[in-house]
């Protein structure tokens, strides 16, 4: 019943559609459901900026959004929405048989014009190598690549991110020097 709610004209029953879908996937979605609402509440991501951290909230946890997530960080114009769209393909968030490929992802990703998506692909980095066994294939030049942003990210945050990031790749754990 929520989904066509998703494309109502009032922003608020927009909302108010995806924070019942957020309750639900919290819940637990019946299995059937989950493809259908994972789907929805993606193109939604893309098409309400009004919705999109509420959306992004959502889908934490949803698998069956992977793969739309993963095309949305390669399409979407939006920095928000590419953000938003690289987190939810962190494996802190789901994992699926494809979140190995998800590394090379990341690593695009951190030459991104945007900030924001600089900070996510660098904890995508952190989080990747140990959650999937999976190493970059050029690990020197995404060392270089993580350095720099360790030294130049105008944010701590992210300057912070990328050192979290070189120490994974190093196998050391987020709270080691």
């Amino acid at each position: 019943m929520l989904l066509p709610l998703l494309d109502d004209p009032d922003g608020d029953v927009r909302a108010g559609a995806v924070a019942g879908l957020d309750a639900l996937v919290q819940e637990g979605l019946r299995p059937w459901d989950r493809r259908a609402v994972a789907e929805a509440l993606v193109a939604r991501l893309v098409a309400d900026p009004r919705t999109l951290w509420q959306t992004h909230n959502a889908l934490i946890g949803l698998a069956e959004a992977l793969p739309a997530l993963r095309q949305t960080v390669g399409r979407t114009p939006s920095p928000e929405v590419r953000a938003a769209a690289l987190l939810l393909v962190d494996t802190y968030n789901a994992i699926d048989e494809n979140t190995g490929a998800d590394l090379a992802r990341f690593v695009h990703a951190l030459d991104d014009p945007d900030e924001t998506v600089r900070f996510h692909a660098a904890k995508g980095l952190a989080h990747s190598p140990a959650d999937t066994g999976t190493r970059p294939q050029d690990g020197e030049r995404l060392r270089a690549r993580l350095t720099a942003l360790a030294a130049e990210a105008a944010e701590a945050e992210t300057r912070a991110a990328a050192d979290e990031a070189l120490r994974a790749l190093d196998g050391r754990g987020p709270d080691s020097p």
